[in-house]
């Protein structure tokens, strides 16, 4: 929950603090800034359905009238940034992005240095999950105390500010976070050439040590060396795969995306061809256990979560109930959005062939959007069991079909979603992603010794 507005000072003061001037960025105006402010809220207002599902109106103008209280004579863009992104606190929808501007973030691309690490935050203390420097000075699983000065826990605290989530639910941010820390620190904490890492080993003793920061392509290049097998987004490997256990009736469906895009061209898969393919497999082999993997998928078109559901469904399904969009801005909450048409809706049957066997549906942080929609409907037609970690999405009410929108002076860029998807039981969420069953977390000496615990817990639930 967003704490109080009287913090925002203390986010400017760790704002201006944090190292982030290159010498060629622009320095706007207290007069420019309060436009791309103005332009903010009159664009969230006008388009986004959600933006008073988890805070009342009261609170949204208030954080934006003291924001015009606090702005200062002078900021850079990313200052601007860090200093209007605790509306996510506010706003709490996971599909409301900020990014800055597109020539900051291709400058940085090209010339920035970064943190030199992959983390892993548990939700209680900060580690080292890879080591991407030249020579390791500081081993996996050391636990990070301190970087430059500033504490771990007060770093995450004030990166989850201003990370898009679903209501209450951390696990999307926490998860955005540990796969992309070193860009998303950058961003608001900047580019310091050199880092003072305090952390902590087993022994409990307390150490320090200075790592100089890496380039992109410095920290490609040793991540592939240092990490061969682990390496994030290796094209390689398919997007979808089927695996058929030795010597028993068990498979293992994995879905990484289900963007139409990211799967033809990051792994050249059409996702339709596929997905028939595998379950005609599935029913020749006589598979009587099928573990369903969408961890780490964000999501995608939401016609292949339809299709996928037609083949684990036996009875005809829903996926959405309604939609609705804003009609009045500035009417009352409850009278502000009005019903409308949207994709996917409707009644759609089974497949002759579904599956019809044991379902064990294994999920995360990382299960977001259209992944989260595919298990709201298994959940609500009792279709699986879930394992894992909370999701990241909602699996009663989310947001989507966004709007690209660039603030006029500082050229920061938001993602405003504007249609409501009502999935079910809308009386019933609580801001939170869908529970599994069984709830599983790794450890970081799971993460670093790459032991796939989720998986090997859903296995461990078939009868042998």
């Amino acid at each position: 929950m967003y704490r109080s507005l009287t913090s925002i000072a203390c986010f400017i003061t760790l704002a201006l603090f944090a190292t982030t001037a290159a010498a060629q960025e622009q320095t706007f105006s207290a007069a420019q800034i309060k436009e791309d402010i103005d332009f903010l809220k009159s664009e969230l207002k006008e388009k986004h359905p959600n933006l008073y599902l988890y805070s009342r109106p009261e609170v949204f103008e208030s954080f934006f009238a003291e924001l015009y209280q606090h702005i200062p004579d002078s900021m850079t863009e990313l200052e601007a940034y860090r200093f209007i992104t605790p509306v996510s606190a506010i706003i709490k929808d996971g599909h409301t992005l900020f990014f800055p501007g597109d020539r900051t973030v291709e400058y940085y691309y090209q010339n920035g240095v970064y943190f030199p690490f992959k983390i892993y935050w548990d939700g209680e203390a900060l580690f080292v999950a890879m080591s991407f420097c030249r020579t390791t000075k500081i081993p996996e699983g050391a636990e990070i105390t301190g970087i430059n000065g500033v504490a771990a826990a007060e770093i995450m605290k004030y990166c989850l500010e201003r990370m898009m989530h679903d209501g209450e639910n951390e696990t999307y941010p926490i998860w955005v976070l540990n796969n992309w820390f070193n860009e998303y620190y950058s961003y608001f904490f900047g580019h310091p050439k050199v880092f003072e890492i305090q952390y902590r080993l087993k022994d409990g003793v307390l150490r320090s040590e200075t790592i100089d920061a890496l380039s992109r392509q410095d920290i490609a290049t040793n991540r592939a060396k240092n990490y061969p097998v682990r390496v994030m987004g290796n094209k390689k490997k398919d997007g979808i795969t089927l695996e058929f256990i030795d010597g028993s009736k068990t498979a293992v469906l994995t879905i990484k995306d289900f963007h139409r895009a990211t799967l033809r061209q990051s792994y050249g898969q059409a996702f339709r061809k596929t997905i028939r393919q595998y379950f005609t497999q599935i029913g020749e082999k006589g598979v009587e256990h099928l573990i369903l993997d969408m961890r780490n998928n964000q999501g995608g078109e939401m016609g292949y979560g339809t299709l996928l559901l037609s083949y684990l469904l036996h009875e005809p399904f829903s996926i959405v109930e309604e939609y609705y969009k804003v009609g009045s801005p500035h009417a009352a909450p409850e009278n502000r959005n009005i019903k409308c048409k949207g994709p996917s809706m409707g009644t759609f049957r089974p497949k002759s062939n579904a599956f019809r066997g044991k379902l064990y549906v294994l999920v995360n942080g990382g299960s977001f959007s259209n992944t989260c929609m595919v298990s709201s409907a298994l959940r609500h037609y009792k279709r699986g069991v879930f394992i894992g970690e909370e999701t990241g999405g909602n699996p009663n009410i989310i947001c989507g079909s966004v709007q690209y929108k660039t603030l006029p002076n500082t050229k920061i860029k938001v993602e405003i979603p504007t249609l409501r998807f009502i999935l079910r039981n809308k009386e019933q969420h609580n801001g939170r992603g869908l529970m599994p069953e069984h709830l599983i977390r790794p450890s970081i000496q799971d993460v670093i010794q790459n032991r796939d615990v989720v998986k090997a817990y859903a296995t461990g639930l078939i009868p042998k």
